[in-house]
Order: C-alpha cells, then structure tokens, then sequence
C-alpha cells in the first residue's frame, strides 16, 4: 500500500446549500489529510440490500428447469424467446455484480473501517479502489452521479496512460472491457461518514487544480 506524504493544510470549499439559503454562503474548510470511514447507514444500506440480491440470484437459478418450456412457447414469437432469455442473462449479470460489490464494500468497511478513504493534495486513496493513490494529475474529468436510491458517487475518468493496479468491482470492470480507451474508477461517496458533500467537493477542486496546474506547465 502506497504511504500517504504529511501534507497537512486547509482546503476551502463551498458551503451547503439548503432550501432557504442559495446565496452568500459561507465556505467550509477541510483539512487535509482528510480521512473518512464507513458510516452506521452504509453498512445498514448494505445489508438490507444484499439479501435482495442474493434471492433474485436464488430465483434465478431455481428457475432454469423451466427455462426451455418458457422460451419456446408460442406466446413469444420466432424472436422474443431468444430476446427474453438474454434479457434474462443481462439482469443476472448485473444482479451478480451488484451482490459482489456488495459483499466487497463490506469487506474493505470492515478491513479498514475509520480510514477507507484518504483525501491529500497529492491524491485520493480509496481502498475500495486501490492500495495505491490515485494522483490528481492523473484524472480529466471528475462527474458527480446520483441514481434514483439516493447514492452518490463521483466518476473518475484516468488518462489514457494510467497504469494503476485496481482492485475488487474496479478490477473486474477493467477486465470486462480491456480495451477501454479511457479507464473509469468510480468512488462511492453516500456510504461514508462525515460531511459527505464537502468530501465531493474537495475532489471536484483538486482534480480542477491539478487540470488547470498541466495546462499551464
């Protein structure tokens, strides 16, 4: 695992807005290391959500006696069999990757269960991701995704010569689709404790800082 450097200082980034307050709002300062563990609703979040999981896989794999009978019926058509069936293998799939990310997050909140993500000004260590720091020079681009059950996350999209040695679902996307031109690692932010949209903006800033420092180089 890669040593984070003692590079303590203040970073400023911008307040919380709420539904009263849009305008002339106070920023807020992060120090920097900035640590951040798992939080008491993540792992909850986690563990109501794997046992869903896990039975649909279940349902699945219980149903595939009844498989052919269902795919051959004349209901379906010459076409909407086989259309049906890899519907069926996508969803498993995706509900198969799902659980895996699942039981990976648990397993890296209880490795490290204080310090799973560290935040310098060298780079962000996520060891969800990697036991190496992901440096901000490295990224172009850095989304923020929110989907429909309230989790958030910030896309990292790497420059083409990143190298970096990934791990868990990060790994295992990279090996589904080797020759992606451009490597997305995707940090998970709503499991995690603290103030979680100050911890998304300080990766929005640096990564901005360290973009406008090569342009300038």
């Amino acid at each position: 695992m890669d040593k984070i450097s003692d590079d303590q200082s203040i970073i400023w980034v911008p307040g919380r807005r709420t539904l009263t307050k849009t305008t002339d709002i106070p920023p807020v300062a992060v120090n920097l290391p900035a640590v951040y563990g798992v939080s008491g609703s993540g792992r909850a979040r986690w563990m109501m959500t794997l046992p869903a999981n896990i039975m649909l896989i279940l349902i699945f794999v219980l149903g595939v006696p009844t498989w052919p009978s269902l795919l051959t019926s004349e209901k379906l058509g010459p076409i909407g069999g086989p259309f049906l069936f890899i519907g069926f293998i996508v969803f498993l799939c995706a509900t198969i990757l799902s659980a895996y990310s699942l039981l990976w997050n648990m397993h890296c909140a209880s490795t490290h269960p204080s310090d799973v993500l560290t935040i310098t000004r060298q780079g962000i260590l996520d060891m969800r991701v990697s036991d190496s720091v992901i440096e901000w020079r490295d990224i172009t681009r850095t989304p923020v995704i929110q989907v429909n059950r309230g989790v958030t996350s910030v896309a990292l999209y790497m420059r083409p010569e990143f190298e970096g040695v990934l791990k868990g679902p990060q790994a295992l996307r990279r090996l589904i689709i080797p020759r992606a031109k451009v490597t997305l690692i995707t940090i998970e932010i709503t499991s995690l404790s603290g103030d979680r949209e100050a911890l998304v903006e300080v990766i929005l800033l640096l990564a901005k800082q360290a973009n406008q420092q090569l342009k300038t180089a």
